[in-house]
């Protein structure tokens, strides 16, 4: 598990795509807790999705601790993401 609080912004992003990379190389699958952030931004979004799509080509699996609540599905929503269950991840890049 991957605790991720606080802000997390475009002014942290070079050290959260660090420590997310970091998670990937170390482990098969990365579960990523970021209930607790008070503040993100769509940096943080293009974040976890790189690190999706790093840790497929690795043969592994980065996803969301539990289903996007708080400041994450605030930012989600008004971008043009759906969160569903259906998908394997965590949302689906629908724009409407």
């Amino acid at each position: 598990m991957l605790v991720l609080d606080g802000a997390l912004t475009v002014r942290i992003a070079p050290a959260i795509g660090s420590t997310l990379l970091e998670a990937i190389r170390a482990h098969a699958v990365v579960s990523i807790d970021c209930s607790a952030a008070t503040e993100l931004d769509l940096s943080f979004i293009q974040l976890l999705i790189a690190a999706r799509v790093s840790a497929l080509r690795l043969g592994r699996l980065v996803g969301l601790a539990a289903a996007p609540d708080g400041v994450l599905l605030d930012a989600l929503t008004p971008d043009g993401f759906r969160p569903t269950e259906a998908d394997g991840f965590w949302f689906e890049g629908a724009v409407g």
